[in-house]
């Protein structure tokens, strides 16, 4: 299984020209992560701006009850709002479940490229 795994990376190009760099490491050795990087990114990104967003609304219902009409709250503010916590909720279920393993996975995958460069 291992052997099939080592096949199927690439090779490191030159050991002695690796960055020194961590980011700059990171990011010239993520070949086929680049995707998911980015995608784990913009999510958290959009997650923390809904989330931002939704707090906001709550302030503004709050701030502004006594000029609120029960209409108005139940039918901008209340459908807003759910939408905002379901988007952020739905963005943090796939945060939570790919973004934890993904330093994992990352490190396995280079380790192995390594192990190949040097066998």
């Amino acid at each position: 299984m291992w052997k099939t795994k080592i096949k199927s990376l690439e090779k490191i190009d030159d050991l002695s020209k690796l960055p020194l760099y961590p980011l700059v490491f990171f990011f010239k050795n993520m070949g086929e992560f680049k995707l998911i990087f980015w995608v784990l990114t913009f999510c958290s990104i959009f997650s923390t701006v809904f989330s931002f967003v939704a707090v906001f609304l709550l302030s503004e219902v709050i701030s502004k009850i006594q000029d609120l009409s029960i209409k108005e709250i139940f039918e901008f503010y209340f459908p807003c709002y759910l939408f905002l916590i379901i988007t952020q909720e739905f963005l943090d279920y796939f945060i939570r479940k790919y973004a934890e393993a993904f330093p994992d996975v990352y490190a396995d995958n280079f380790r192995l490229r390594f192990y190949r460069t040097i066998c």
